[in-house]
């Protein structure tokens, strides 16, 4: 029983001294003059000198003991410091203290003062002031000439984190303003390319800023620019965070702000392009909180439309003009018309928002834009995957102009997605997505400053995709496989596997029904033809289209056909790549004999160069274009036209040639 007592007490003294060694402290200076070493201390250790001790600290200056001394000062006014008795140091230990370290009778000689700075304490800032201020935790040395009275000061800085305050473009730079905390004598400024990037408080390796100082004092905070060219690159954005330093504290980061830039482009057709409002801007900067405003802020713009859920439709804004000039938030997307080509760099601080999604009586297409918080969503298939009853992703494609579609759980068009751009997504039941940025109220969806129209327009725009299988059916050799699809009544309205949002792989076939010129609407029924080798292989499937999302077909079986597949009507199809340079692709049927002119124009009316003026039988034609007039001379860049004319049939299509 003795024993372990005994052994019980020796645990108990052990812990003792180990939490003793854990809250104390002490400082060895190192004072060295002429071969001469003595070595004074003070902390939190008992034999510190912070509380006064008769045989460490004096009133007055004793009989000098030799030619040549050292010690701590004080005075009957300073007496109070040397009270303060910090042998027992705690954390956080708040207190402001300042020794006086004497060096005396000491007339041209050279003093030097050694420290070990692991056995300073880890709270608060220590500097030695002879003129100069010298930090003891970065430094391990100072040297003093002649007779002097050194500061050796502590203070227990509470550094709070600043805030970024403004975030401005400047050319291809970026300006900054962040607050001034107090007792901090520089800031580090980090930079990464995500928005959750994480700083390299230990190795600075995207620390792009270390120790800021104002680069405007006569300006309110802190101003700092990025001189690095940060702006006007599509692929890649910039976000940065800021901390305040004095010695080696470091404050937690600052909230993060970033700049966003986004490519704008124009077509041979029309030149819509999606953007979302990524960055809230600051005070500093023109606020962007109406259509106009974000007109005026995207370079060349014409048109801002945002999607109605509750119509199932686009409201325009046309730029300069006072009508449907609807507000806009930051963290939505809205679609742009443009003029030129070009990119939209805008910067600010990061509002993580949520979007209702809604069903309606008609199609129930709702436009997001994913969050920057939410990088872990990469696929289509992630996104649908995220979103409660999410049954098909769209995406906008800025040189076809129109959407390509991803159906939940399906292998084809899984296209890639980014935090920060625009999608639309078909729901079948009312939600709220991401969840968890609607917790706080300040992130809950502002409302447009009107009533929705609650009437559903015509479907032109409205993202749809008709898919279904295939299978060929004793198919050999070359498979040479062409799709054509096109809605009833609208036989010369067709799309092709060169078309955005038509195709096809080794099992799916789809096409998305918004990428028609003519507008569709529920009941309508769209065929689709697949062809192998010219027609000797064919199958055929129609289907009425729906409001759902996208309407799945039954499969499609390709079979051998004893007689060629003739058409059944003329078409002249949209030329194919377009924008194109240097040639370009033009087909067009027959379901008869005829004679066939195939004329190109220019924007005047001009003849160009006639393709194809001949007697023709019933079949599938492709002709080339390789932008040359009759001459032979290539033309310039610009918007053309192409028409085929026959006894029966007449048609034009506009293509664009880029060089």
């Amino acid at each position: 029983m003795l024993k372990r007592l005994g052994i019980s007490a020796f645990i108990l003294l052990f812990l003792f001294e180990m939490a003793l060694a854990q809250i104390t402290w002490q400082l060895d200076l190192n004072v060295e003059a002429e071969g001469t070493n003595r070595t004074v201390s003070l902390g939190g250790s008992p034999t510190g000198t912070d509380a006064f001790d008769a045989d460490l600290d004096i009133l007055s200056p004793p009989a000098p003991p030799s030619s040549y001394y050292v010690y701590f000062y004080i005075d009957d006014l300073e007496f109070e410091n040397l009270r303060l008795d910090v042998r027992h140091w705690e954390s956080p230990y708040e207190a402001t203290i300042d020794w006086t370290f004497m060096v005396t009778h000491a007339d041209g000689i050279e003093t030097t003062i050694t420290w070990n700075s692991s056995q300073l304490p880890a709270e608060g800032n220590f500097y030695l002031i002879n003129g100069s201020e010298l930090d003891m935790r970065t430094e391990s040395s100072m040297s003093v000439t002649g007779n002097c009275a050194i500061v050796l000061e502590y203070r227990d800085i509470n550094l709070i984190e600043p805030e970024i305050t403004s975030i401005d473009v400047n050319g291809n730079h970026l300006d900054f303003t962040f607050t001034q905390v107090d007792g901090a004598t520089g800031y580090h400024v980090y930079r990464g390319t995500s928005y959750n990037f994480v700083p390299d408080f230990e190795n600075g390796t995207n620390r792009i800023g270390t120790n800021v100082t104002d680069q405007d004092g006569a300006t309110p905070g802190i101003q700092w620019t990025d001189s690095d060219n940060v702006t006007g690159d599509p692929s890649v954005n910039y976000y940065y965070c800021v901390t305040a330093v004095s010695g080696s504290q470091e404050t937690a980061p600052s909230n993060v702000v970033g700049e966003f830039d986004v490519s704008l482009l124009t077509t041979a057709s029309t030149d819509i392009n999606e953007v979302v409002l990524v960055m809230e801007t600051s005070e500093t900067q023109s606020p962007i909180t109406t259509a106009e405003e974000l007109a005026t802020a995207i370079p060349n713009c014409s048109v801002v439309y945002y999607w109605d859920a509750a119509g199932q439709g686009t409201v325009g804004h046309p730029t300069g003009l006072p009508f449907n000039n609807f507000g806009v938030h930051t963290g939505y997307p809205y679609a742009v018309s443009v003029t030129a080509d070009g990119v939209w760099s805008h910067s600010g601080s990061v509002e993580h928002v949520s979007f209702d999604l809604i069903t309606t009586a008609g199609t129930d297409i709702n436009h997001i834009g994913i969050p920057l918080n939410q990088s872990d969503l990469t696929t289509a298939e992630e996104l649908a995957q995220d979103i409660t009853d999410c049954s098909v992703v769209y995406t906008w494609d800025i040189p076809g102009q129109g959407t390509i579609g991803h159906p939940t759980g399906l292998p084809f068009n899984n296209f890639d997605v980014t935090p920060g751009s625009p999608y639309y997504v078909n729901v079948t039941s009312n939600s709220t997505w991401p969840a968890e940025n609607a917790a706080s109220p300040s992130l809950a969806k502002k409302e447009q400053p009107f009533e929705l129209s609650s009437t559903r327009p015509s479907g032109a725009g409205i993202p749809h995709l008709v898919y279904g299988e295939y299978k060929l059916d004793d198919v050999t050799g070359d498979r040479n496989i062409t799709l054509r699809s096109w809605i009833s009544g609208h036989e010369e309205d067709i799309l092709t596997e060169t078309h955005v949002g038509a195709g096809f792989d080794e099992n799916y076939w789809w096409v998305g029904v918004s990428n028609f010129e003519n507008t569709w609407e529920p009941g309508d029924v769209v065929y689709t033809e697949l062809l192998v080798n010219g027609g000797e292989f064919s199958g055929t499937q129609q289907t009425m289209l729906t409001t759902e999302g996208a309407d799945r077909c039954d499969e499609i079986v390709i079979s051998y056909t004893p007689e060629r597949v003739l058409p059944t009507r003329y078409a002249l199809f949209r030329n194919y790549p377009n924008p194109f340079n240097p040639e370009t692709h033009i087909r067009y049927e027959l379901p008869e004999e005829s004679n066939v002119r195939l004329d190109v124009y220019d924007v005047t009316g001009s003849l160009v160069r006639t393709l194809m003026n001949k007697q023709q039988s019933a079949g599938r034609y492709e002709v080339i274009w390789n932008g040359r007039n009759t001459q032979g001379n290539k033309v310039v860049s610009g918007l053309y036209f192409y028409k085929m004319t026959t006894p029966a049939f007449t048609h034009v299509q506009k293509m664009m040639l880029v060089k």
